[in-house]
């Protein structure tokens, strides 16, 4: 089998020379001149590593060969399929460096294609149609629609046995629908609050003086943002859209005092509440009197954006106990399949950051975040979210030990199949998302530090699956291949020395799997220990002391 050369190749070149299974390289300088006899005559390639049992062993050793030493497959179907070659390679990779055996990818025969887009304009639509006038059934029957990202798919819940389900029950079959009648007037807003821009509001809501001057009280100020949120129908939850109704969030001072760049512990919208975070927000009293409004108008506020809303209480740090309460019970009406992969991350991540553990939601949303649908979706933020979430809340119950397995069974698809030199994942990995203003934004690829998150997360549960001890190897060799090749602003300082303490706890909580994982760290200690502090050291030494 034989194929075109072209003058752009890829990085890799793997072969077969006659029908031997032993691979080869070429050198650069054999392929310039293959290139040169490829454009001169019509003759057929005589080599190829199609069908070949060895490529993916031959580009496990050539993935670490530096730019010049790079080389190319010049059979079509090497070319068409270099991707998943690639892919396969560093899976290979790991089972020779890491002595595991290559786990299986999970099965998606029986499920509806993922999405390529996160949702077209006609999906979308129809999502949004079906929230303004869900249909209710008899027997207590709910229909709606799920998240275009999963898919716009019929699902159907039952407010007196608290049942959701993804097929119709038997009352569909006979009977009719009927759409639910709305229970809540709009809001009508005073008119110096409604004379307002949002960027005039986020101005003014900044000088005290100017606001009792102009008679914006907490209480007209809560019923603007309240009717800002009703009137808004959204994509996703991106902080892209909602800078535009958000006028309690001081936006632009994030802006200008975000520090990117390694060590310096930037973790944007999802950083520690210092006080200068706090400061980008509205005032407690304004707080209050939106939890006051809002809670009265659940049914007319999107859920998405009633996720949003309560990050902006958990960043500003405001407790609302009974708010969050109401929330709760609210989305657990069966409203979290409609949401988005953010949406549903952040909402457990909020609850855990406020240390509200409302049982039943984070039972449905261990529920909704398990369904194969709705994992594979899921980008790397949200695998982070979800494990700080439920790593806070643990995994006493079913639903939740089932979640954890699953999000270690997905996740390493995102580390095999990207290039760890790359901020962002490849559109056929994860599918990027749209904002309502057309912006489309790729998903963020993982960071060490948020490995570190996650796998610290698996440690702490003591979540010593099988599923979790092969993701834990996927991430070691993702880790290994950051070090060498991320560049240095994807990086913070001390991040592999973090990794390496988290698998030697493993180790010492008697994982099976740990020592060949700690033994390829500790053969690579230069590269863990570069750009460690002192404590992060002596955290790495004592706990490779507790290994042994």
């Amino acid at each position: 089998m034989s194929g075109m050369l072209r003058l752009n190749p890829p990085r890799v070149q793997v072969g077969l020379v006659a029908r031997s299974l032993e691979p080869f390289l070429l050198s650069r300088t054999e392929v310039q001149r293959n290139l040169k006899e490829r454009l001169h005559t019509e003759s057929r390639a005589s080599w190829s590593c199609a069908s070949s049992i060895a490529p993916t062993i031959c580009l496990a050793g050539c993935l670490r060969r530096n730019r010049l030493a790079r080389n190319i497959c010049a059979a079509g179907a090497c070319r068409g399929e270099l991707p998943g070659a690639l892919a396969a390679a560093r899976r290979s990779l790991s089972t020779v460096r890491l002595g595991k055996s290559q786990a299986k990818a999970p099965a998606e025969e029986d499920l509806p294609p993922m999405s390529a887009d996160g949702g077209g304009e006609e999906e979308f639509q129809e999502y949004w149609e079906w929230f303004q006038k869900p249909q209710a059934w008899p027997e207590g029957w709910i229909e709606r629609r799920t998240h275009p990202q999963v898919s716009v798919l019929p699902y159907w819940y039952n407010g007196e046995t608290q049942e959701t389900v993804f097929e119709p029950p038997k009352c569909a079959e006979s009977q009719g629908s009927k759409p639910i009648p709305e229970t809540h007037e709009p809001l009508k807003l005073s008119q110096v609050v409604a004379d307002l821009s949002v960027k005039e509001l986020r101005q003014k809501m900044q000088e005290p003086d100017e606001m009792i001057r102009l008679g914006l009280t907490d209480e007209v100020l809560a019923e603007r943002a309240v009717w800002e949120y009703e009137t808004f129908i959204p994509r996703v939850l991106s902080w892209h859209d909602y800078q535009y109704n958000t006028f309690w969030f001081f936006i632009e001072d994030r802006e200008n005092s975000k520090r990117g760049g390694r060590g310096s512990g930037s973790q944007g919208f999802f950083a520690a509440d210092t006080e200068k975070n706090k400061k980008m927000f509205a005032h407690h009293g304004f707080f209050e009197a939106v939890a006051n409004v809002a809670s009265q108008r659940l049914d007319r506020i999107h859920p998405i954006n009633l996720v949003y809303l309560l990050w902006t209480f958990t960043r500003a740090g405001v407790r609302a106990y009974k708010f969050f309460n109401q929330a709760a019970d609210h989305f657990c009406n069966g409203l979290l399949p409609s949401m988005d992969r953010c949406g549903l991350g952040t909402l457990v991540w909020c609850y855990a950051r406020q240390r509200f553990r409302h049982h039943r939601l984070f039972d449905e949303a261990a529920k909704e975040l398990q369904r194969t649908v709705r994992v594979r979706s899921l980008a790397p933020r949200n695998f982070q979210n979800t494990m700080i979430a439920f790593r806070w809340y643990g995994m006493s119950r079913d639903s939740q030990r089932i979640l954890i397995d699953k999000l270690a069974a997905w996740l390493p698809r995102l580390l095999d199949d990207h290039d760890e030199r790359r901020p962002k994942l490849r559109p056929d990995v994860m599918f990027s998302y749209t904002c309502r203003d057309g912006s489309v934004v790729p998903a963020d690829s993982f960071r060490i530090s948020g490995l570190n998150v996650i796998a610290r997360g698996f440690v702490h549960l003591d979540a010593s699956s099988e599923p979790v001890q092969a993701c834990l190897a996927s991430m070691t060799d993702y880790v290994l291949r950051s070090a060498r090749r991320s560049p240095a602003w994807m990086r913070t300082d001390g991040d592999i020395a973090v990794f390496a303490t988290i698998v030697a706890e493993a180790v010492t909580k008697g994982w099976p799997r740990g020592p060949e994982l700690l033994e390829a760290l500790e053969a690579e200690m230069r590269l863990v220990r570069r750009g460690a502090r002192r404590k992060e050291l002596s955290q790495l030494e004592e706990a490779l002391e507790r290994a042994k």
